[in-house]
């Protein structure tokens, strides 16, 4: 099956109650009910949709008592195998995120980690105190201004397309924000990144290509 999980995302869970004064011949019960509405549910899914046939009722003289008509009727257990598929690709993403995450802390546990000086432990630091990077890593991620106040912008060239993902992580390594995501394709990008809402102090920017992090240390100012 494919893409469950999309499918799912379009299906509208439902609470509503029968009107069994309109078709007694039907014996609905009472009181709130929990579902989906067939006619919904034949938009995404139709082969899980049947249309079915009432006929009329006559009393014993002949008497036609009620009109036949169409309605629909919905295989919830058919429900099951699509349920099962999107939590299965739920949790593939789910595993990727956590494969992703891991790849990031250890990232910033390599790059970032302080020494008993309080200096980063591979990084030597220039001039102003900044951790000297590689000229090459320098061209995929620069921070625009660093540091900066309310706002700085995030440049990085990739050296080929792929997903890129932009976080923001604290100090301490916990993430704070998903700045961008999404496919991209090889040469130079840029994102303006408003940080009005951040408190002064030390954060860490990391780029993901296709899983691959590089990490950036940005200060906010006042």
């Amino acid at each position: 099956m494919e893409n469950p999980l999309d499918l799912v995302k379009q299906l509208r869970p439902t609470t509503y109650e029968f009107s069994p004064q309109d078709h007694p011949e039907f014996n609905f019960p009472s009181g709130q009910q929990i579902g989906f509405i067939a006619q919904e549910v034949e938009e995404v899914l139709p082969q899980l949709v049947e249309t079915m046939h009432q006929g009329a009722v006559f009393d014993s003289l002949g008497t036609q008592l009620a009109a036949g008509f169409d309605y629909k009727t919905l295989n919830y257990i058919g429900l099951i195998p699509v349920l099962l598929g999107a939590v299965q690709e739920q949790q593939d993403q789910m595993d990727e995120l956590k494969n992703q995450l891991a790849a990031m802390q250890e990232a910033l546990a390599a790059c970032c980690a302080p020494s008993q000086d309080g200096s980063l432990m591979h990084q030597p630091l220039d001039s102003e105190g900044e951790p000297k990077n590689d000229p090459a890593l320098e061209r995929l991620l620069r921070i625009d201004p660093n540091p900066f106040t309310d706002a700085t912008t995030l440049r990085y060239t990739l050296e080929r397309a792929g997903r890129v993902q932009l976080l923001v992580n604290s100090s301490d390594g916990k993430q704070l924000q998903v700045l961008h995501e999404g496919l991209a394709s090889a040469g130079d990008h840029s994102y303006d990144w408003n940080t009005g809402h951040l408190a002064p102090g030390m954060y860490y920017v990391t780029l993901l290509l296709d899983g691959e992090p590089l990490v950036k240390r940005a200060v906010k100012v006042r």
